[in-house]
């Protein structure tokens, strides 16, 4: 098989804050941009900026990525060719689904808005003194009725769901994660989302991999 597509409908936008130094409190701010399919939530898109060139990382089924990147303005067409992109597996063995215990707490409005908030809290004591692990807080949005919950394939949240574990359909508006004495150290919130159409094409002739 020389080529594969990838099709996605919608593309949501996040803004992230991550705690680099403890003693300062010094946080790393940065948005990217994720794409899924609404009806197959095996794979994601994401990008982000580089200066004036886009990145983009295409995670399929297997955990296999395909990695490349291109001047921002080539990137603004409904289908795009990855010719011969760099591709490896993703590897987590820090995301271990057995590291937590999944409790859902139900439906929560905020600004009369309904949101269903999930947690992921840690099991494993001495991964989550060592910071190998967070407490994670899920506000989950499914105001526009999604049959699947479009997270991440690589998530715990996702692996659990993969699972059998009833995970809310919708898309992760806010998501916090606190360390073992209840600091917060990195929030990611949704900023817009929107449909989309862009379908990714990986052309593999003739590469050397």
């Amino acid at each position: 098989m020389f080529s594969q597509t990838y099709t996605f409908d919608y593309v949501l936008q996040y803004k992230t804050e991550t705690v680099e130094d403890t003693t300062t409190n010094f946080k790393r701010v940065s948005t990217f941009y994720r794409f899924f399919n609404s009806i197959d939530n095996t794979s994601a898109l994401t990008v982000w900026d580089k200066g004036k060139l886009t990145i983009i990382e295409l995670l399929a089924y297997d955990n296999k990525y395909y990695r490349g990147e291109i001047p921002t303005e080539n990137f603004f067409v409904e289908a795009l060719s990855m010719k011969c992109p760099r591709v490896g597996y993703h590897h987590t063995p820090t995301y271990r689904p057995k590291d937590y215990k999944f409790i859902n707490h139900g439906d929560t409005v905020i600004n009369t808005l309904m949101y269903s908030r999930v947690e992921l809290q840690p099991v494993n004591t001495r991964r989550y003194e060592k910071m190998v692990i967070f407490k994670e807080i899920f506000l989950i949005d499914n105001s526009l009725d999604f049959s699947l919950p479009l997270i991440f394939p690589l998530s715990v949240l996702h692996k659990l769901w993969e699972k059998g574990v009833k995970v809310p359909n919708g898309v992760i508006k806010d998501l916090k994660g606190y360390d073992i004495t209840g600091r917060e150290v990195y929030h990611m919130e949704l900023q817009s989302i929107f449909p989309i159409t862009k379908i990714i094409i990986v052309d593999k002739k003739n590469c050397e991999w």
